[in-house]
């Protein structure tokens, strides 16, 4: 979360800080407490070393120099412990590369240092955020305007392009740092990631002319709708009409990142079949000789099939899901360990809706083939749709007992757990995995995500029973003055229940001045203040309830 430098905010903690309160280091506000916490009085200035100092101008050598100055402090190892947060992050979903940015700037800070003393919370805080306003130069720096009035392609080989520079700049920190195991797996996500980022920016090239293999051009639905309703869902043609086509469509195509090859020296005399389905295009001049073998009774030729034509061109030929789910069906008994057939059958049945029968099947090809990763998934996201994970729970746990040095096995099994709120046995499940295969870092955040939601689940059931009294040491346990979280708002429930709404508010004000998205939040801020009857202050924290959930109604009632 990034704050203008204007206001008072603590580059620790960032709690909100009156003027009167804040202390400042190297022109950075702090509060009092971390201000001490961190030694800042005793602390000077740093020289920059020469990485820092070639990344360093006139705009962010300031921050630089502070960065330096709280990491000086510290004992070189806790970098360590900033790149393994590094890791956790890459775990998860949608971690950009600046995010990463941020943790190598602080890691590297570190590695310069000559201190002795441990990494503590206050510091490690400090220097991530501090390293998150510079990666946000950094990245910022490397950043040029778009042209709103380019098109879409345009705009997203832009950005593409921006986020490999951004890659680029985290490898060039990473190779400025002391090798490790950590920084190995970090290259390596970004080599990833850039590889990735490549597919995303290259257009498609799509060769009309090679219909003869079938060409397959996956696409937008509006797309897909658009030639639809230029030429029908099943469109047959000559190749000079199919030119023709596509060239009138030609911009189209483009907006969706698909580069059209229409080579003019190429002629052809018979038919082409275009076939449209949902965001899915395929060409081929052999349609009717795809019709006529759905119905082969050789298997080897159905399988071969599944690499010839797409899903829906395949149900189209055989007249419909169901009879194309029959036709693979049939070929089962013969080809039993033929992943490619075993997952098109999972496929029809899915799409026919026959939960109870996709799960009975993947149970018996699980138990079969339980070094299949891709049957391992399937066969957990079905449960957890049908809401029978105790089920596979209790299969899988089976399994594992044959393959105990599958981790794959030990991982699915912890996300069932904790589709099934069983926190502790998904975190055990999860240890287990990590214990088998230690490189597989991004378990390490699943582990403490499952330890947390134990403990809020624990604390839930003991707000359900009005037992508060209980609740509070467990909360207790995970407030850290240096560290804003969840924990402050049960802090704050709980001491509102038991009658001291002063301290209460005080936890609550520090939770939503870091969380102000969260609607409980407001609702338990105003309920406070009308504990202390100061009616204008809960009516305010209303008003920011009813903005958050504007079609609600109680928080303008009230």
């Amino acid at each position: 979360m990034e704050y203008p430098t204007d206001t008072m905010r603590c580059r620790a903690c960032l709690r909100t800080t009156p003027p009167s309160q804040a202390k400042s280091f190297s022109g950075f506000d702090f509060c009092r407490r971390c201000y001490d916490a961190l030694g800042l009085s005793d602390l000077k200035k740093k020289d920059l070393k020469e990485y820092f100092l070639s990344l360093s101008n006139e705009r962010n050598k300031r921050l630089f120099e502070a960065l330096t100055a709280v990491a000086s402090r510290f004992d070189k190892e806790g970098a360590d412990s900033l790149l393994l947060m590094c890791i956790q992050a890459m775990g998860e979903e949608g971690t950009s590369p600046e995010a990463i940015l941020t943790f190598l700037l602080a890691a590297k800070a570190l590695q310069e240092s000559e201190g002795t003393a441990p990494l503590t919370k206050v510091g490690e805080r400090t220097l991530i955020n501090m390293s998150a306003k510079l990666a946000h130069e950094l990245v910022k720096k490397n950043r040029a305007p778009l042209d709103d009035d380019l098109p879409d392609y345009e705009i997203v080989k832009a950005y593409v392009e921006q986020f490999k520079r951004d890659c680029s700049t985290c490898i060039d920190v990473l190779n400025h740092m002391d090798p490790s195991s950590y920084v190995d797996n970090v290259v390596e996500y970004l080599n990833h990631f850039q590889d990735m980022y490549d597919l995303m920016a290259a257009p498609e090239e799509v060769d009309l002319s090679e219909f003869q293999e079938g060409v397959l051009i996956e696409c937008s639905e509006d797309l897909s709708e658009v030639i639809s309703d230029h030429v029908g869902s099943e469109h047959i043609c000559t190749w000079e009409e199919l030119k023709e086509i596509f060239e009138e469509l030609k911009d189209d195509f483009m907006e969706d990142r698909i580069h059209l090859i229409i080579p003019e020296d190429f002629t052809y005399d018979d038919k082409i079949s275009l076939l449209v389905g949902e965001g899915e295009i395929f060409l081929t001049d052999k349609w009717e000789e795809l019709k006529e073998a759905i119905h082969t009774e050789n298997g080897e030729r159905f399988i071969t099939l599944l690499e010839e034509a797409p899903p829906f061109v395949l149900e189209r030929a055989a007249g419909g899901m169901a009879p194309l789910q029959q036709v693979a069906e049939k070929f089962l008994p013969e080809n039993p360990g033929n992943i490619d057939l075993i997952l098109f059958y999972i496929y029809t049945l899915g799409e026919l809706d026959k939960s109870e029968e996709t799960i009975a099947f993947l149970e018996k090809k699980v138990s079969e083939m339980p070094e299949e990763i891709l049957l391992l998934a399937d066969f957990a996201a079905c449960t957890i749709e049908a809401n029978q994970q105790e089920k596979a729970i209790e299969f899988l746990q089976k399994i594992a007992e044959k393959q105990p040095e599958n981790s794959s096995i030990f991982s699915i099994i912890g996300q069932l757990y904790e589709s099934t709120d069983d926190f502790r046995k998904a975190e055990e499940s999860y240890q287990k995995a990590l214990d088998l295969n230690p490189k597989r870092f991004h378990l390490l955040g699943a582990i403490k995500g499952a330890q947390i939601a134990a403990v809020i689940s624990d604390i839930e059931e003991l707000f359900s029973q009005e037992n508060y009294e209980k609740a509070l040491p467990m909360v207790d346990e995970h407030i850290d003055p240096f560290d804003i979280s969840t924990f402050y708002y049960y802090k704050g429930v709980i001491l509102s229940r038991m009658g001291n709404p002063r301290e209460a508010l005080t936890f609550m004000a520090d939770y939503l001045d870091i969380f102000p998205e969260d609607e409980d939040g407001w609702m338990e801020k105003a309920g406070i203040y009308l504990e202390l009857g100061q009616f204008m202050p809960a009516a305010r924290c209303f008003k920011r309830w009813s903005l958050l959930e504007p079609y609600d109604i109680i928080p303008l009632v009230w």
